[in-house]
């Protein structure tokens, strides 16, 4: 998969996650956490191309990688 593949993606995944958030409500919905699953498994396939050291197709950090390895 391709880095902007990736973040078309997450995009896509960030943009669905704020429809079905309710701020009046604590509890996540299940498919939010799918969501937020599935981010975290492209963040992991992502090739990464850091600027300004973040990401910038799947925004994470070189610290939050580099916390990885």
């Amino acid at each position: 998969m391709t880095g902007q593949e990736i973040e078309r993606l997450i995009t896509f995944n960030n943009k669905r996650i704020e429809e079905l958030l309710d701020p009046s409500t604590f509890v996540l919905k299940p498919e939010v956490e799918q969501l937020i699953a599935e981010n975290k498994r492209l963040r992991e396939q992502c090739p990464h191309v850091f600027e300004h050291g973040v990401c910038i197709f799947c925004g994470t950090t070189e610290k939050e990688k580099n916390s990885l390895n």
